[in-house]
């Protein structure tokens, strides 16, 4: 039994210690990209992570790819929030203004009350947007230097996977197409994407497990991604990664593949380093990671860890 359904069956923990001293750390395209997104205490702390693994990483042609793909429209995009949040704060504004207005109008409520009022909201909104304004102001410009590119760079010099043979493509995006088609994780849920961007997760699941497979070691992949085709949900609560991903580690790989979800990862890296991690940080990761959910229901992380030998 052990045998036919081990893919079910927890991993010792000798195990899963054999993987993190031994094995190669690996991540998904988002992992990356995210870092342009956090606060900068947030994207050392992941950094420091990642490089821990010296000389044991390892980064997918497909993860690669998408990166350099999506990185300056990442970085755009993130400047941009901070018009957005000045915005927010004229429309809040705006909307407490009108509801000043119509309490002005209550001839039982003393004026003093509602100018009192009226001067705290605009004192508090200014106060905001010079703060905003300020940290726009010293927010870097990635575009002109990027010490995350640099640092990336470094981590993985020497360490991207190659790309498919070129006489594998044409099948394997029908296999991709198929498996798409048929709810066969991960990547189904990309299918409203455009052309062969939509085969990213396929691609890069791929390429992980042909790597564990052709050097015969334990990987840890580490994934931004929260959606059903990755994971296993249970009224609510993420219990862990599709069986079916498990199920394929096993007849493909034969080896130790952990996989986590960012924060799972920094909080297990954090205290293999003998730290532990803020729970800020923590916070902040998984507030990125919820805001690129599709769907707007709440998922409950249990556990983000699957394993199989």
């Amino acid at each position: 039994m052990k045998n036919q359904y081990g893919w079910h069956l927890p991993l010792p923990e000798e195990e899963i210690k054999k993987a993190w001293d031994n094995g190669v750390l690996t991540v998904d395209t988002n992992v990356l990209l995210d870092l342009y997104r956090y606060h900068e205490n947030t994207r050392n702390s992941l950094l420091e992570s990642i490089a821990a693994f010296d000389g044991r990483v390892w980064l997918s042609h497909q993860a690669a790819t998408e990166f350099f793909r999506n990185r300056k429209r990442v970085i755009v995009s993130s400047s941009k929030g901070f018009q957005q949040a000045a915005e927010d704060i004229s429309k809040l504004q705006q909307s407490l203004q009108n509801n000043i207005s119509q309490l002005a109008g209550n001839r039982l409520i003393p004026s003093e009350i509602t100018n009192q009022l009226d001067k705290t909201i605009r004192t508090a909104a200014n106060e905001a947007l010079n703060q905003i304004r300020k940290i726009e102001q010293d927010f870097p410009n990635f575009l002109n230097e990027d010490p995350i590119l640099n640092r990336l760079l470094d981590i993985f010099d020497g360490s991207v996977g190659s790309d498919f043979a070129p006489e594998l493509k044409d099948a394997l995006a029908k296999t991709a197409e198929d498996r798409k088609n048929n709810k066969i994780p991960p990547g189904y849920m990309d299918k409203g994407k455009e052309s062969d961007r939509s085969h990213g997760d396929f691609y890069l699941w791929q390429q992980v497990l042909n790597h564990a497979k052709e050097n015969q070691c334990p990987v840890i992949l580490v994934t931004s991604e929260r959606k059903e085709d990755w994971w296993e949900e249970h009224y609510g609560n993420i219990v862990g990664p599709r069986p079916e991903l498990l199920k394929e580690i096993n007849e493909i790989a034969g080896q130790t593949v952990l996989i986590y979800q960012t924060t799972k990862f920094i909080q297990h890296a954090s205290e293999r380093l003998g730290s532990r991690v803020d729970q800020s940080i923590v916070e902040e990761i998984r507030a990125i990671g919820q805001a690129r959910e599709k769907s707007g229901q709440a998922v409950n992380v249990v556990e983000q860890t699957a394993v199989m030998a």
